[in-house]
């Protein structure tokens, strides 16, 4: 595994004033792009110090971990989805079983007094 150093490139200075505490915040891949290529052109910036190859390796990482994110939130939300669809058909499951339980008890009820008058039927038509 790769040791991840700690010190800030003026790169990801540069982000974390303009987009919060990741260096991104909420912004969509392409405002990103947009927002970085645009302050990276004005004078004095501190990116205008990097190798134009690591400032297009270092966007293109952070790119790709905007779009991680961006996939994950959607199937974070899709689990959330199909988490809310599980628990309507637990909460229908339920109520199903209880009205199950309800008839069996009642056709349990209905066949003690069945027995009861089938037992009384035999009694009265018993030779004596």
């Amino acid at each position: 595994m790769g040791h991840r150093r700690t010190a800030s490139t003026p790169l990801e200075e540069l982000a974390r004033e303009q987009y919060g505490q990741d260096g991104w915040g909420s912004v969509k891949s392409e405002e990103m792009h947009e927002q970085l290529v645009h302050s990276a052109s004005q004078p004095g910036d501190p990116t205008s110090e990097l190798d134009p190859k690591k400032a297009k390796r270092i966007l293109a990482n952070r790119l790709s971990a905007a779009r991680s994110k961006e996939r994950k939130a959607k199937h974070f939300q899709e689990l959330e989805r199909r988490v809310g669809d599980l628990q309507a058909d637990l909460q229908a499951t339920v109520q199903q079983a209880a009205l199950v339980e309800q008839q069996t008890h009642q056709l349990a009820l209905e066949r003690a007094m069945l027995e009861q008058h089938v037992a009384a039927l035999e009694r009265a038509t018993a030779p004596r």
